[in-house]
This record gives structure tokens, sequence and C-alpha cells, in this order.
């Protein structure tokens, strides 16, 4: 019998609008957001869907792209 995983929510960790407003004010897309953050697009959907675990260092690379700290990404 398999022991089943919880499921964890990422919700309201991230501040999903302050880097959906960075893409729109810079007019990128998912796809060329994720290429300048060196993360997939799966990743970024990940991320903005916040519905799923992600590695923290896809904060370091978003704040570095978007030229803020990192706990400014954070709630």
């Amino acid at each position: 019998m398999k022991k089943e995983k919880p499921e964890v929510y990422m919700k309201g960790v991230v501040k999903v609008d302050m880097i959906k407003k960075f893409m729109q004010d810079n007019n990128l897309t998912r796809k060329e957001f994720a290429k300048l953050c060196r993360m997939s697009v799966s990743t970024l959907y990940r991320i903005l869907d916040e519905k799923h675990n992600f590695d923290s260092i896809y904060l370091l690379y978003m704040a570095i792209t978007m030229k803020v700290q990192i706990y400014q990404l954070v709630n």
C-alpha cells in the first residue's frame, strides 16, 4: 500500500501580483520572463499558480531579474 503525500499549497507565500505586474510593465511573456530567470516555463507556471512547491533558488533569479531584494517577493 502506497503512502500518499499530503498536498502542499504555496498560496500567499510569493507576491504573484508583483511578478505579473513586472512582466506586464516590461512587456514580457511568461516564456521570456522564465528564460530571463533561468527557469522552465512550467516552473514559472507552478510559482504563479501558487499550487506547488518550487526550488527557492528561483526566488533569487526572479529578484535579480526584477532588480529587487528577495524579501520583497515574499509575504
